[in-house]
């Protein structure tokens, strides 16, 4: 047999077969109701973890996904884990992957094998089959069927029978290869399991990469579909934006800029016009001269036939190989580093090439890794994965080098990699196509080679002339400054660790770290510590640290490590030289790391930044700054003027070529300074997730972007659960917010998007009561009660203990089609909603500045609530009482309609339209259009918390929508329409005048505008609703 297991491999695998029994055991008594504590949803995570954990154990590959599912919502007939190739897919909708089946029913057991997906394929699950059945090949077939698994495709056999329903029966009729086994057997035979998994997926992978391999031409088509079926995201020259390529035809491709809705499609012939244009023209030339187009210039720059200058502006048509080696060689030597990292990982990549190690343009992190820490040792330092995560990632800016990621949407940050990110969102870099061919020349790699020694290590032995520098805070706010300065030391925490003297490796201090601090991630408390006791040495420079955004100053470390136990809680101790103790603002453009200690060698801009304001730093002076060493200019707001740092905004997010009305970011603004919970909802393409992301890019926030699942049915995977270990698991919301809470200078952001593809209240519902449940922060505006509602055990207490902090917001996304769900009246009274469909397709109204938008600081207590109900208002102010009085009314009205319906407002609604009102009074002008017309306030209020209710076709809608009508354009209670003729009089007016979004003359008139289009659906549909 090919694929033989060991023994250590059938050990470690046994207790996910047992794992399978137990599920089969218990699911036919699983409860009527679904709940994430119920065990088969235990085992469901566990199922999950295990195999994602043993799968590259059992056959190497860093592209596994695995995925298990016992329903969503409701139990599922069929419960099933799945393993992808996430170069084949990462979703059991889409693919093709290997695949266990429970069945608890007739027939107690799994099916086990090899099959289609039933979504993806549905009608032609069968014929599909067949298809792979055909590319897999004699000889994989072969192994299969030796290993037990049933050809079910062309055999005799028949199909095994799993479950019920027709989701059952296109899981039956996509298999190509499958076994049965039941639970006596899984129970007896874990080995022989293990066998079968082992040939199915090394066949599996077989079939994936023999799928993915490139042409022998490297024609236009063939290799924009390598990079499509790789997720390969290319960066710009200027490093700001980064696109991928999609849709690949036997004509072309479509390459998408993923800040950007507007993708640009590229042909081969048009790629061939433009090399023949450039080689007619010596060979030279700007790339604008290319194309225009970022883009199409970017598509271009990936075959092999063009390069891109060490200049990031000329264009070069390559005439062999040793061109190609030249600028290879100029690029290399132009890169920004002060460390060794990158051109050690070049260097080794060149090695494997030439000793004929690696064969394939896929360079992995583990591959690397082992190689990386024993090369580095050659040179002197001891260092270890976070390292090579340095280089790996920023390699990604010398554009030579390129990352595959798993999910484009979840791309690696390349300004702060770490190895677990690398792991999680990067499947492998690649050189760019012009330089791997070349490298296949031995000549060539000689040369390479020989230019990497000269420039970084000449003298074959390197010297490190250079201290290492280091970046530390002094307690949490900075307690611990004064002390350090009067007693010239650095000290930090984690006491309960012991005497880190008294420890020999890193891992040995995470073990006890693990036991003392589970709840701060034992790894990166024992970096930290490690790197204080062992890494800082005598000589090295340290920078005290003023949270994400300033240095309180710097000085010399002139003693070894130090364990003084008096001094609690902080006793690991260095004594210091402070040289100086003047403080400093970082750019804007510069967030400093959230961690108490962080080595910063290989931080370039940091070090720019440091030498640019600090005279004297050692080693320092010799850094080599280029161009950047003096950053932008940033002129901040006013610090206490909002107004006038919206309408700056405003203008920014202009210059950058986004189209907005102006009372759509300052809606946006206000609604979360009202309440920190925004629904973004209208048609696709028009900003849902673009608007929170621009403001929170220019006012220097933080957004972090969480793709919500359809099998999201509680509130595991927002806020967390406790695992079948006794171990929590933090979930996405609650990560967000503990990241806010220790980001207090800015506002942050967590993007729920397309929040309505599971039921939100179903994993919400805990975050919507506590976002109602708001008091007073001792810092300033409001934060929630406690999010977690459960008892952790006491080894969790810091989540235990977190809240929504006050610079804390949720922005959800949502689209409304046959995928997605509705949204109860819990949901939508606890929210603000912004429609955003309003389009103008105008290129004029599109075009970029062409001055540079630099992001600009908004304090946090800019995004501050004033209030959470009117009780804590001030009711003797003017702005008040106006505000209250107009808002009273118009509701009291509204009422009057909406009790048709039993849809009325309370005092909630009441409140919070009136905080938006005053909220809104502070951004005024802004509340205007882009042809400058007022838009008010209380007519968006309206929009927001009074018309989203509105749902279905019943006499009752009808009565409150003609009411509403009515109301919206400026008839008094007395006189509101109670016949259907008068809003089918004021649609028919509507419709003539072009279905504006706003009538004119009305009193509230996009609320008017909004209610004729609902009242149109309901005549010609029968059903209406607010959403779009």
């Amino acid at each position: 047999m090919k694929y033989q297991i060991n023994d250590d491999e059938a050990s470690q695998w046994a207790p996910f077969w047992a794992s399978c029994s137990q599920l089969l055991t218990i699911y036919p008594d699983r409860p009527a109701t679904m709940s994430g504590d119920a065990e088969a949803k235990q085992l469901e995570r566990q199922l999950k973890e295990r195999g994602a954990e043993l799968l590259s154990v059992l056959c190497d590959n860093e592209h596994w996904v695995v995925e298990a599912s016992v329903g969503k919502g409701n139990w599922a007939a069929v419960p099933w884990v799945a393993f992808f190739d996430s170069r084949e897919t990462t979703s059991a909708q889409k693919g093709v992957y290997p695949v266990i089946h429970f069945s608890s029913e007739t027939s107690v057991g799994i099916r086990i094998g090899l099959g289609v997906a039933a979504t993806a394929f549905r009608g032609r699950e069968d014929e599909k089959a067949g298809e792979v059945w055909e590319e897999l090949g004699s000889e994989s077939r072969q192994e299969l069927t030796e290993s037990g698994f049933v050809d079910v495709v062309s055999g005799t056999a028949e199909r095994t029978a799993i479950g019920s329903g027709g989701l059952a029966r296109r899981y039956d009729k996509g298999m190509v290869f499958e076994q049965f086994v039941d639970l006596d057997k899984i129970k007896g035979s874990p080995i022989e399991l293990t066998q079968s998994l082992k040939t199915l997926m090394s066949t599996y992978k077989q079939w994936v990469e023999e799928r993915l391999i490139l042409p022998e031409k490297t024609d236009f088509v063939g290799l924009m579909q390598v990079l499509a079926n790789e997720r390969v995201v290319l960066v710009s020259p200027k490093q700001g934006s980064r696109y991928c390529i999609s849709d690949v035809d036997d004509r072309g491709c479509t390459v998408q800029r993923l800040d950007s809705e507007s993708p640009a499609r590229v042909t081969a012939s048009a790629f061939e016009s433009r090399l023949a244009w450039l080689r007619q023209n010596g060979g030279e030339a700007h790339r604008k001269e290319i194309d225009n187009t970022v883009a199409v210039q970017i598509l271009y720059l990936q075959m092999p036939e063009i390069g891109l200058k060490a200049d990031r502006q000329m264009a070069i048509a390559f005439q062999d190989d040793r061109q190609r080696a030249d600028n290879f060689i100029s690029l290399i030597k132009s890169m920004q580093t002060v460390k060794l990292y990158k051109p050690v990982i070049l260097a080794l990549v060149i090695e494997a090439i030439r000793d004929e190690e690696l064969l394939d343009n896929n360079i992995h992190f583990g591959w690397l890794l082992p190689r990386f820490i024993t090369r580095m040792r050659e040179h002197g330092e001891e260092i270890g994965e976070q390292q090579l995560a340095e280089g790996f990632g920023r390699l990604a800016s010398d554009l030579f080098w390129m990352l595959a990621h798993h999910d484009t949407n979840e791309l690696l940050d390349v300004s702060a990699p770490t190895p677990a990110k690398i792991r999680e969102k990067v499947s492998h870099a690649r050189l760019q196509e012009a330089y791997w061919q070349m490298l296949q020349d031995g000549d060539c790699q000689s040369r390479v080679l020989d230019a990497i020694k000269t420039k970084w290590w000449p003298n074959k032995t390197v010297v490190n002339a250079m201290p290492k520098y280091w970046l530390l805070a002094p307690g949490e706010g900075g307690v611990l400054w004064d002390l350090w300065q009067t007693a010239g030391i650095i000290n930090i925490g984690w006491k309960e660790v012991g005497d880190l003297s008294n420890f020999d490796s890193v891992d040995a201090v995470a073990a006890r770290a693990s036991e003392t601090y589970p709840d701060y991630g034992s790894k990166a408390v024992a970096r930290m510590l490690w790197h204080f006791c062992e890494k800082m040495t005598p000589g090295d420079v340290v920078f005290a640290k003023r949270g994400r955004s300033g240095v309180y100053g710097w000085g010399v470390i002139t003693g070894g490590y130090e364990y003084r136990d008096q001094d609690v809680p902080h006793p690991h101790v260095r004594t210091v030289d402070w040289k100086s103790d003047k403080e400093v603002d970082m750019p804007t453009t510069l967030v400093l790391a959230m961690h108490t200690l962080s080595p910063m060698e290989s931080n370039q801009p940091f070090l720019c930044e440091m030498r640019r304001t600090y005279e004297g730093v050692p080693g320092l002076e010799g850094l080599d700054c280029g161009e950047e060493i003096d950053p932008p200019v940033i002129v901040p707001p006013a610090e206490t003027d909002l107004a006038e740092a919206t309408s700056n905004l405003i203008d920014a997010i202009a210059a950058k070529g986004f189209i907005f009305h102006p009372w759509q970011i300052a809606t946006y603004i206000t609604a979360m300074r009202t309440k920190p919970f925004v629904i973004l909802a209208g048609v696709s393409g028009t900003g849902k997730s673009k608007l929170p992301a621009l403001v929170a890019e220019l006012t220097t926030g933080k957004i972090d972007r969480v793709s919500v699942r359809p099998d999201w049915t509680d509130s595991s995977d927002v806020l967390g659960y406790v695992d079948l270990q006794d171990g929590f698991r933090p979930g996405v919301v609650l990560k967000a917010a503990r990241g806010a809470s220790t980001d207090t200078e800015r506002f942050c952001v967590c993007l729920l998007d397309e929040m309505n593809i599971a039921r939100v209240e179903h994993y919400f519902a805990e975050v919507l009561s506590a976002i109602e449940d708001r008091k007073k922060s001792l810092s300033g505006g409001y934060e929630s009660t406690k999010l977690v509602a459960q008892t952790l055990p006491s080894t969790f207490q810091q989540w235990q203990e977190q809240t929504m902090p006050a610079n804390f917001g949720i922005v959800g996304t949502v689209n409304m089609d046959e995928s997605s769900h509705g949204f109860s009246r819990k949901v939508l009274d606890r929210a603000f909603t912004l429609e955003l469909s309003e389009v103008d397709l105008d290129l004029d109204q599109s075009t970029p500045s062409d001055a540079s938008v630099d992001p600009v600081y908004w304090p946090a207590s800019f995004w501050h609530c004033r209030a959470t109900r009117i009780s804590e208002c001030d009711h003797g102010d003017s702005r008040f009482q106006d505000a209250a009085a107009r808002a009273t009314t118009v509701l009291q009205d509204a009422n009057k309609c909406l009790v048709h319906s039993q849809l009325q407002v309370g005092y909630r609604t009441r409140d919070e339209v009136i905080l938006f009102l005053l909220n809104a009074d502070d951004l005024t002008d802004s509340f205007i259009t882009r042809n400058g017309e007022r838009v008010d306030p209380l007519d968006l209020a309206l929009m927001m918390k009074v018309l989203p209710r509105l749902v279905g076709g019943s006499n009752a809608i009808r009565r409150t929508m003609i009411g509403l009508l009515g109301l919206a354009h400026g008839q008094s209670v007395s006189q509101l329409a109670s016949d259907s003729d008068d809003a089918e009089t004021a649609v028919e007016s509507w419709a003539k005048a072009g279905r504006p979004d706003a009538i004119e003359h009305a009193t509230y008139p996009r609320t008017a505008s909004r209610l004729c289009l609902m009242w149109e659906r309901l005549t010609s549909e029968g059903y209406t609703s607010f959403w779009l």
